[in-house]
């Protein structure tokens, strides 16, 4: 009886091994890209990333970086990073568009193939990137 519980046991943790992987993999995913929708109603020409909690550390214009350099009003960007981003992690998100307008997320947990869009309800003018 001790034996077949025993066989038991083994043959469920291995019937979970893939699913514990899994699981432990897509924690700390490096991401490489970012799909930025643009519901803003204008045109998006620059696009910035913070750890949460980091106020001097944007970075660099990401779309100059990608060489899309501008997210049409109602287009979806695939936005490749220069450094890739852990997805343990939250970040804020910054878009200006063509009137200078600041559309903010923050503490966003990023993932492989999310889509982050961008609208109206985004804007935050008053908003100190600093």
């Amino acid at each position: 009886m001790k034996k077949h519980i025993l066989f038991l046991m083994v043959v469920c943790l291995f019937a979970l091994m893939p699913v514990l992987a899994f699981s432990q993999t897509n924690q700390n995913e490096p991401i490489r890209s970012v799909l930025i929708r643009n519901s803003t109603g204008g045109d998006i020409y620059y696009f910035f990333i913070r750890k949460t909690g980091d106020s001097d550390n944007w970075t660099e214009d990401l779309l100059d970086y990608a060489e899309v350099y501008i997210i049409e009003a109602g287009d979806i960007e695939d936005v490749f990073l220069e450094n890739p981003l852990n997805s343990a992690n939250r970040y804020d998100l910054l878009a200006v568009d063509d009137d200078e307008n600041l559309f903010v997320k923050r503490n966003i947990q990023l993932s492989k193939n999310i889509v982050i869009e961008f609208t109206r309800n985004d804007m935050d003018n008053d908003f100190d990137p600093d």
